[in-house]
């Protein structure tokens, strides 16, 4: 049994924060559509049709139209959250208030959704209004490029059927290591962004009380490089278990994992209830 004095030295040599706790955006205009158009006959009828021959004429003329009907007048930094995500939000700040004690420390990715979850948050839990908060790049959510443009990646598969047989040739992680043209792979977000980010974490904010709202695959991406999760664990949690809108993953620093510490995953996608 540690006693005071060695719990304290213990907690000074830690590198990581006391706590590491995530918040993924609540539900966006985009991810509303999404619903909806699963709901939609038309699509239910192009899904048929793209899944016997993406290259026929037909299944090329239901996306036409599909993507007429389900193009959304944002670009992906300025998606806003659907009344359902502030309401989310403001849900999910009256539970953080009884799970967490205040953090430091607020890091946010700068998209309009994450920005407007925040200030949810703030809502349910005033006393956030007085932490610090930084707008981190490195947390936004993985850029996909010219396909952008699709409401759907199978709308952008049938316009660009060349993309789907490189896709295919990648086999079975080819969702992990993939990127569309101009844009990132989900190991370029793990690898590239989310790794080095963690290098400022522990030096500017070891011990510290860390609050994160940000995105789905940056979550996924954080629990892939602490829990060392190779690409097919990567997708199985994704396929499995992914993120849900405004839910909460929590890490506590554990001073006496190792020389450093270490963070222990408490909760993952946990929403209040």
């Amino acid at each position: 049994m540690l006693n005071l004095k060695e719990n304290l030295a213990l907690k000074i040599a830690m590198k990581w924060p006391e706590y590491f706790a995530f918040v993924r955006h609540g539900e966006s205009e985009f991810n509303k559509m999404k619903k909806i158009k699963a709901q939609d006959p038309m699509w239910k009828e192009f899904m048929e049709h793209f899944r016997k021959n993406h290259r026929s004429d037909f299944t090329h003329a239901l996306a036409k139209k599909l993507l007429h009907k389900y193009r959304l007048p944002y670009s992906d930094y300025d998606t806003p959250l659907s009344t359902e995500g502030h309401y989310e939000a403001l849900h999910t700040g009256g539970h953080l208030k009884n799970l967490l004690e205040l953090p430091d420390v607020i890091i946010t990715s700068p998209y309009l959704r994450c920005l407007q979850t925040l200030e949810g948050l703030k809502a349910g839990w005033p006393k956030l209004k007085n932490v610090k908060c930084y707008k981190e790049g490195r947390v936004r959510e993985r850029g996909i490029g010219i396909a952008i443009q699709y409401p759907d990646w199978k709308l952008f598969y049938t316009f660009h059927p060349e993309q789907k047989k490189y896709y295919e040739s990648l086999g079975a992680t080819a969702y992990f290591y993939y990127s569309f043209p101009q844009g990132e792979s989900n190991e370029f977000v793990k690898e590239q962004r989310v790794l080095p980010w963690f290098g400022t974490i522990t030096r500017e904010f070891a011990n510290k009380k860390v609050l994160v709202v940000s995105h789905h695959l940056t979550i996924l991406c954080v629990r892939a490089n602490l829990e060392r999760l190779g690409p097919e664990e990567f997708l199985k949690l994704d396929s499995e278990n992914p993120p849900k809108n405004c839910s909460i993953t929590l890490y506590r620093g554990d001073p006496t994992q190792g020389t450093d510490g270490h963070l222990i995953l408490e909760k993952y996608n946990e929403t209040a209830p």
